[in-house]
């Protein structure tokens, strides 16, 4: 055990320190999210080691572990286009991957097809049901969307079978262009800062946006790379938010999506991974914030992710369901308006409120 600690050590060491040198050498310019070295968030404190410390050390006592394995419910395979004017089809694959499909384009985020969530494959958290959609029945992938580096959002693995299957457009945050091209030159990747848009196809926009999170993809690179979410604006089907990892914060960045966009046809928003809250709120959002982003956004609908797949924090494997349900009690939300879907499993959403 004290010879695998110091190896993965000494290996995080030096991929730590080489993604720090070679970060430092991108020009990228000073903002009010960027120091010149490092990226933060400009209006929540960030989170301090200290309290890193303390959380591992109680976490010991308070975690309660997930199953080691759940056998899902298996459903169709989505097919390889959907194009229905006013509608769009998401189907949930697992932790913060789904397939958005609309006016006949194909995009996946976050996507996380390995076993672990992890910089090695032998050791780190580890997934404990099978993805929703096998990786050989996804439809041609034209689009990947990235949140952030974080080792259950950014899957270098997966992210090169896709490119060398389906070649399609890689969009990630400042940064994280160099962790993909230090792994794979081949493949092409376009970064983000926030506000950047791009023109998917003459019918869909990217925008990336604000977030409350952080990045790191070892102990010493933190905050080296960007991280937020992205609005996917449709000709047909309005927009799509898709939230990645986000801690609520004062609310403003959803509200500030809403003064943009107007509404949001549905809104994928990460419901999993928050306790402790005196540590996790300031990164991850709870069921009953994820209702709250909703109300937020004026989405129409919204579908919880980001739970259920790997352990990354101390509350039990259904907890974030359970208070999905208190939540939307809460707030006298329509039980059809929040979903948290089941791997595989696809909710066709209108344009309309009426579904």
């Amino acid at each position: 055990m004290i010879l695998l600690i110091c190896i993965i050590s000494f290996v995080g060491i030096a991929y730590g320190y080489v993604f720090y040198l070679s970060n430092d050498r991108v020009n990228i310019p000073v903002s009010n999210h960027f120091d010149g070295s490092r990226f933060f968030n400009p209006i929540a404190r960030d989170i301090a080691s200290s309290d890193i410390r303390k959380w591992r050390k109680e976490s010991k006592k308070n975690r309660i572990a997930f199953p080691e394995w759940r056998e899902i419910e298996i459903f169709p395979p989505p097919p390889a286009r959907f194009d229905e004017p006013g509608k769009v089809r998401i189907t949930f694959i697992n932790h913060a991957t789904t397939l958005i499909q609309a006016d006949g384009v194909n995009i996946l985020t976050d996507p996380l097809y390995s076993y672990r969530a992890s910089p090695v494959q032998w050791a780190g958290p580890k997934r404990i049901h099978d993805p929703g959609v096998a990786f050989d029945n996804l439809p041609k992938i034209d689009a990947v969307i990235v949140s952030h580096n974080h080792y259950d959002h950014l899957d270098i693995p997966t992210i090169k079978r896709l490119w060398h299957r389906d070649k399609p457009q890689i969009f990630v945050p400042l940064g994280d262009d160099i962790v993909i091209g230090r792994n794979d030159k081949s493949i092409q990747v376009t970064p983000l800062d926030w506000n950047n848009k791009i023109e998917l196809s003459t019918d869909i926009a990217v925008h990336f946006i604000r977030t409350q999170h952080w990045s790191s993809r070892t102990p010493y690179d933190r905050n080296k790379s960007l991280w937020g979410a992205y609005v996917i604006a449709t000709k047909t089907a309005g927009n799509i938010y898709f939230g990645g990892d986000t801690g609520y914060g004062d609310g403003s960045q959803f509200t500030d999506a809403r003064d943009k966009f107007n509404e949001f046809t549905a809104a994928l928003l990460p419901i999993g991974a928050y306790d402790p809250r005196w540590f996790m709120a300031y990164s991850h959002m709870n069921p009953d914030e994820a209702v709250q982003a909703m109300l937020g956004l004026n989405a129409n609908k919204a579908i919880g992710i980001h739970f259920g797949t790997v352990q990354l924090t101390d509350e039990a494997v259904d907890d974030p369901l359970i208070q999905l349900q208190q939540a939307i009690e809460k707030h006298t939300i329509a039980p059809d308006i929040f979903k948290a879907l089941k791997p595989g499993e696809s909710w066709i959403i209108s344009i309309s409120t009426e579904n």
